[in-house]
């Protein structure tokens, strides 16, 4: 699986940095763009974020506190210039169709989700001890890590995030109808 990661640098670069760690484990650094490492020097950015995004299984867009609302040098809303490189990255990923999920950092608070309707996924005990604590309905995708021997209590075990896509839409659905 190709994972791209888009973000912005003065909001969540330190999560982001921390988050690709995580993923280059999982999937392989060489399966994880990142543009700190996977755009070379004198490489033309956007033929090399437009490539990677249609060559990605999976967009990951992470949206810190002020995403929506960071400023260009001029004062302006960096999403209303046409050309924030972020906004054209999860336009891009939103015409190919690929599968697009967002990640909101400190994001119950400032956007009032509702944790109890929401669900987290993980692939560590320590992942799905962290979504009961918020609250959450929990999916854990099972790895062999060498951890904990017990499995914790998670609603859903599934081998990979595409087997729990049907019961995240089933749950989350359900959730809205009550």
């Amino acid at each position: 699986m190709k994972i791209f990661v888009s973000y912005r640098r003065d909001d969540t670069q330190q999560v982001v940095s921390r988050l690709c760690g995580r993923l280059d484990e999982a999937f392989g650094a060489r399966n994880v763009f990142y543009d700190e490492r996977s755009i070379g020097t004198g490489t033309d950015f956007l033929g090399a974020v437009g490539g990677a995004i249609y060559t990605s299984d999976a967009i990951l867009v992470v949206i810190g506190r002020n995403w929506t609302t960071c400023c260009d040098v001029s004062g302006q809303r960096r999403l209303n210039d046409p050309d924030d490189p972020v906004g054209w990255e999860v336009g891009l990923a939103l015409a190919s169709g690929r599968l697009l999920i967002p990640l909101l950092v400190d994001g119950a608070s400032k956007w009032n989700i509702d944790l109890e309707k929401s669900v987290m996924v993980g692939d560590r005990w320590r992942d799905v001890e962290a979504g009961r604590r918020a609250g959450c309905a929990v999916v854990l995708i099972k790895r062999d890590y060498a951890e904990r021997s017990a499995l914790p209590d998670a609603d859903l075990v599934v081998a990979d995030l595409h087997e729990a896509v049907p019961w995240i839409l089933k749950t989350t659905k359900r959730e809205k109808d009550s």
